[in-house]
């Protein structure tokens, strides 16, 4: 194993502080990304522009990660079943609001539904705070 990386996935979820991190690792850290199981959630829908958005923007354009951290050990991108254990983890998800207006068509007598705005904005996941970086 690497220290770059140190996930332990039988860690008790009521540890307050992480296992270990060693000194200089505080910027090396793994990226998950967060949406919900059910196909219709707006944050499944727009998992793919979280993607994106941590990808492309967050990390390569505003911070220049653009390569594999050790090449050929391991790599940039990958599931987490298949990165070596991390020290640090940071975690992205899509938060939305959307709105709709609901009126009743009189002659018809059905409920008429009119989309209105679709906002959206990507943010930190929230969770156990084991990340004390």
């Amino acid at each position: 194993n690497t220290n770059l990386c140190y996930v332990d996935q039988d860690l008790d979820e009521n540890l307050i502080e992480p296992p270990f991190a060693y000194p200089g690792d505080e910027t090396i850290h793994c990226h998950g990304l967060a949406w919900a199981e059910d196909l219709g959630d707006p944050s499944n829908q727009l998992r793919f522009n979280n993607f994106f958005y941590v990808l492309m923007h967050d990390h390569m354009y505003s911070r220049g990660y653009v390569e594999s951290l050790v090449p050929g050990l391991v790599p940039m991108c990958s599931c987490i079943e298949d990165m070596p254990k991390v020290v640090r983890s940071d975690c992205s998800e899509v938060d939305i609001e959307s709105t709709f207006f609901l009126s009743l068509d009189k002659a018809s007598g059905s409920l008429v539904i009119t989309p209105g705005t679709l906002d959206f904005k990507f943010q930190s996941c929230r969770g156990y705070g084991l990340n004390p970086f």
